[in-house]
């Protein structure tokens, strides 16, 4: 659930009475409330809490109306709670490197990740569409899976990699 709080500054020397402000989602008002705003004076009200569902939200504060309509609206965008996908993607011959990276991962909390170990030949596609960021731990990389995640980066997703002696990156992907 989420609390909007919005501050509101009056620069004029003359009282803000009477007026509203309302919090929109997705281009509606769901709340208005009254604001009184002194002579060069600030305000703060907050808003009834709504929850965010699974996906990001334009939500928007509307001020009252005045002689300067383009100021009167401030647009953000809501975004759930989510951890980050990591797909650490190691190629086994180290014992325990793979899994000391996704232990060391997974207690992070501010952002919290869900870490997944996989290998370089059991990487599927289905891991791709579901991950954020795939980290490379000193992987030899096979020129289909160095195309596949060429795409991924392509649309949107992380690559890091962490270069060791056995790293190697296809001249063809």
């Amino acid at each position: 659930r989420v609390t909007v709080t919005a501050s509101v500054a009056n620069r004029t020397d003359k009282p803000v009475a009477g007026d509203t402000l309302t919090l929109e989602i997705a281009g509606r008002g769901i709340q208005t409330v009254p604001l009184n705003v002194a002579p060069n004076g600030s305000a703060s009200v907050a808003f009834a809490p709504f929850t965010v569902p699974s996906r990001n939200m334009r939500v928007g504060v509307r001020a009252g109306s005045d002689a300067l309509a383009t100021d009167n609206l401030f647009n953000f965008v809501v975004s759930p709670l989510a951890p980050v996908r990591i797909i650490v993607v190691d190629g086994g011959t180290r014992a325990g490197a793979g899994l000391y990276l996704t232990r060391a991962l997974s207690i992070g909390e501010a952002p919290k990740f869900d870490v997944m170990l996989r290998g370089p030949a059991n990487l599927s596609d289905d891991d791709l569409r579901r991950a954020s960021v795939v980290l490379l731990n000193d992987v030899d990389v096979p020129a289909v899976l160095g195309r596949r995640l060429g795409r991924f980066v392509q649309d949107g997703g992380g690559l890091f990699v962490a270069a060791g002696p056995r790293a190697t990156w296809p001249s063809d992907a």
